[in-house]
């Protein structure tokens, strides 16, 4: 009975470690059709002052044209989020919390803010998002 329970607990992060890993997998392929957009058009898709959601900012028009085969889902149960002023972007997954835990936008908006080493250096060790910056992960993890 003993050994089942430790069976059990081992078991346990899977499921988590498996949604971390398509996360990761999805916002690098997002993250690399939006280079190749950009490297068409001139432009990242612009979404304003605010974080938007990515399918509904850009997803779609992403897998029309066939930068991405579909529009992932977000293995959390929430919606990827997609900021950008045409220079930079970043796409945040809101983990397991299923909240965003920084006002991505607002930060971005900020001198600078939407810079990879300042946008990953105002996140708390605590946030659990997972967030690419102009094509560079952030050191937290979710």
């Amino acid at each position: 009975m003993i050994s089942a329970g430790l069976v059990a607990c081992t078991i346990c992060p899977v499921p988590t470690r498996a949604r971390q890993a398509v996360t990761k997998t999805d916002l690098l392929t997002i993250s690399e059709a939006l280079k190749q957009f950009r490297s068409d058009g001139g432009a990242y898709p612009v979404t304003g002052s605010t974080l938007a959601s990515f399918d509904s900012a850009i997803g779609n028009t992403l897998a029309e044209r066939y930068y991405i085969r579909e529009v992932p889902t977000e293995p959390w149960g929430g919606t990827f989020g997609y900021w950008s002023d045409g220079t930079h972007f970043i796409l945040v997954s809101s983990g397991p919390n299923q909240r965003f835990d920084l006002e991505y936008g607002q930060v971005a908006g900020e001198e600078g803010g939407s810079q990879p080493d300042l946008l990953c250096g105002k996140m708390s060790p605590s946030n659990d998002d997972y967030v690419i910056a102009d094509g560079t992960e952030c050191p937290q993890d979710i």
